[in-house]
């Protein structure tokens, strides 16, 4: 699911916790390139983490970058040249899929830059997805149109015109069911092996949001959009639908009072939580017989703010978190609950409104995003607060590695945030070659390639712009060496190279020349003039 709202629009140990963490620095933190004006949250920062918190997926200001856990500076970059509407990469972070304003699809392999393959729909491509283990690639377009692909090729599998935008995608874990929303007020699911959909369901509005369980087994659909990015779609509408795949007839509807903000489903599709604008936090469960089997009964809801912005669900569904805005008195809170109850285990106040909050598998770590510009990370038991690192600006979105070791967050600041969890610790690496920013233009150095050994022992970097060629060990920001093209007016190293186990390195330049080195020293073996 895909975060969409405008930003700026134990509870006695959790309230002691606000002044006495120490503030948490990330392991880094990397800005974008823009490639225009930008309106804070208002242009679009796409995020999506792999299962194990290895690899962090980014879409912004017309690029895709890939990082690992280890650095700011992006494993690889690649223009798109518009707006990188949505990301996906998959659960071991094998592969990435994005969609653009461009009209295109892009399915990327972890290990280069250059895409696996690009496909060219009729319009903006505002919604992708993709099967746990990548065998399996779903968009959604504004041609009207949903498009399955599988990782080996470009041409369609199937594609399947509705009658009006394809807002929203889902796919379920094994990539066996498709679930698409489009504009046409229609919820399609389908099966991989076939366009024709299994079910349909008139929901007599425009729907913004789809999702579907890890299993496959049930479906849920609204109006408003919600998920990982920052920077709103229109759109909302105060009623949400759960569909079973097996009966078209099985539709429940749930009215809110107002608009539904945000939905999340547990791993193991047997709960869900639904946020809305009027402040509510409802929880329901699957039920196990009677006429209603299979679908979702409520189990509790309660008024905890003026507007709540985010939830998430734990994986066995034991726990729920939320964040909003309060205006009825006592600030603007992360609530967290158990789920027997509506009354929060605890409640932390920030200095402003919630609009993201991100839960581990396992309930044990929960993380928020604030307008106050600060993450936060939790825990579960007493709601203390572990740590908390003030951005640049407004953090609209965060998210959590399924086991909960490491956080991202995309701030209005335009920069992407990457941390472990641990408590008061030091950043892996504190600093940057250079003092390299990708948002600097002119005269000053960016990065032009980076690729790290298969052990991830050593990190070779090509300077954009100063004409070195950097290698690091994994344990420092400090170079082991650095070597400089001699040509001053072509100073740019465009693609490097690592060997697998890390001995050997190759780089080519803008000089013409492809450079051969041996790790221990940074005097090239050779180098080779092209033609």
């Amino acid at each position: 699911m895909r975060f969409s709202l405008l930003l700026l629009a134990g509870i006695a140990l959790a309230l002691m916790a606000t002044g006495d963490a120490d503030a948490k620095e990330p392991e880094w933190n990397y800005t974008p390139e823009p490639i225009g004006p930008c309106c804070g949250l208002t242009r679009s920062i796409s995020v999506d983490i792999s299962a194990d918190g290895e690899y962090t997926a980014v879409g912004a200001y017309g690029k895709v970058y890939l990082f690992d856990k280890y650095s700011n500076i992006a494993l690889w970059s690649y223009d798109v040249g518009s707006d990188a509407y949505s990301i996906a990469i998959s659960a071991d972070g094998e592969y990435i899929v994005a969609g653009s304003e461009g009209h295109n699809v892009y399915f990327f392999d972890k290990d280069s830059n250059t895409p696996l393959w690009n496909y060219t729909t009729g319009d903006d491509v505002e919604s992708v997805a993709i099967s746990a283990d990548g065998e399996y690639i779903i968009a959604g377009s504004n041609d009207h149109t949903v498009y399955l692909f599988d990782k080996d090729s470009s041409t369609p599998l199937w594609n399947y015109t509705a009658g009006g935008n394809v807002r929203s995608v889902a796919i379920s874990a094994d990539g066996e069911y498709i679930v698409a929303g489009s504009h046409d007020h229609n919820v399609y699911l389908f099966n991989k092996n076939n366009n024709t959909p299994l079910q349909s369901w008139d929901v007599e509005h425009n729907v913004n949001l789809v999702d579907i369980s890890a299993n496959g087994e049930f479906i849920i659909g609204g109006g408003r959009c919600t998920g990982k990015i920052v920077g709103c779609l229109s759109g909302g509408y105060d009623q949400i639908y759960q569909f079973d795949k097996d009966n078209e007839s099985s539709r429940k509807t749930f009215t809110f009072g107002n608009e539904v903000s945000s939905i999340a489903i547990s791993a193991d599709s047997k709960s869900a939580v639904v946020g809305s604008i009027d402040g509510y936090v409802h929880f329901y469960t699957l039920d196990k017989s009677g006429s209603d089997k299979g679908l979702l009964s409520l189990v509790w809801g309660n008024k905890v703010a003026t507007w709540v912005a985010s939830v998430a669900i734990s994986a066995d569904g034991e726990y729920i978190a939320a964040g909003g805005w309060n205006d009825l008195g006592g600030g603007d809170k992360v609530y967290f609950f158990g789920k027997d109850s509506s009354t929060p285990l605890w409640s932390y106040e920030t200095g402003a409104v919630v609009p993201s909050v991100a839960i581990s598998s396992d309930g044990e770590y929960i993380a928020a995003g604030s307008g106050d510009h600060n993450v936060y990370l939790f825990d579960k038991g007493s709601g203390m607060l572990f740590w908390s690192y003030e951005a640049g600006d407004a953090v609209g979105s965060v998210i959590i590695s399924a086991d909960g070791e490491y956080i991202a967050a995309g701030s209005a600041d335009g920069k992407v945030y990457f941390s472990d969890n641990s408590y008061g610790g030091t950043p892996l690496w504190p600093g940057r070659p250079g003092r390299w920013n990708h948002a600097t233009a002119g005269p000053h150095p960016s990065v032009g390639s980076v690729a790290i050994s298969a052990d991830g022992n050593y990190i070779v970097v090509g300077g954009y712009g100063d004409g070195k060629v950097y290698f690091f060990g994994k344990d420092s920001s400090t170079p082991l060496w650095s070597y400089e093209i001699g040509d001053i007016d072509n100073r740019h190293v465009n693609t490097v190279a690592i060997s697998a186990d890390g001995e050997y390195i190759v780089a080519g330049a803008y000089d013409d020349k492809v450079y051969l080195f041996g790790k221990d020293s940074s005097t090239p073996l050779w180098n080779y003039t092209a033609g």
